[in-house]
């Protein structure tokens, strides 16, 4: 008896999908191409989460200890290739991920942004709107 390829391609894609993890794919999105342009890097950290409320606190623990405990990382990563969507995170859980953003310039956070999403279950992109910081707008107001 011989084995159907495309059954055991089947019987692969269902073994690797019941593991309980995903490689997710994600964007950025800038809140204009002057703000794309005026950072340099970006960082992408995902954390499982209970409720869906909790991307503030996380944004806040990052601005100040500059480390989410439990978080994959991508590492700072030129903005570029978040654009070309070349960046992600492997072995996402089952569940609830907080998905939160820092965009820099040197180490200068000049947008971040968050989004809470379980990719098991919602098939639309992930993208993550980014926002300026108040250093940012002060840079901007002090540039007019």
């Amino acid at each position: 008896m011989t084995a159907n390829p495309r059954a055991c391609a089947l019987c692969l894609l269902l073994a690797a999908s019941a593991c309980g993890s995903v490689t997710e794919p994600f964007l950025l999105e800038f809140p204009s191409r002057r703000a794309f342009d005026d950072v340099e890097t970006a960082e992408v950290f995902a954390l499982p989460v209970e409720n869906g409320d909790v991307c503030p606190d996380i944004l806040l623990q990052e601005a100040e200890f500059g480390e989410v405990r439990g978080a994959q990382r991508t590492g700072n990563v030129p903005v570029t290739d978040f654009e070309r969507g070349m960046v992600r995170l492997p072995d996402v859980p089952e569940g609830a991920i907080a998905y939160a953003a820092v965009a820099l310039a040197g180490s200068q956070v000049l947008l971040t942004g968050c989004i809470v999403r379980n990719v098991y279950r919602d098939s639309t992109p992930l993208v993550i709107s980014l926002v300026p910081t108040e250093e940012y707008r002060t840079r901007i107001e002090g540039e007019r």
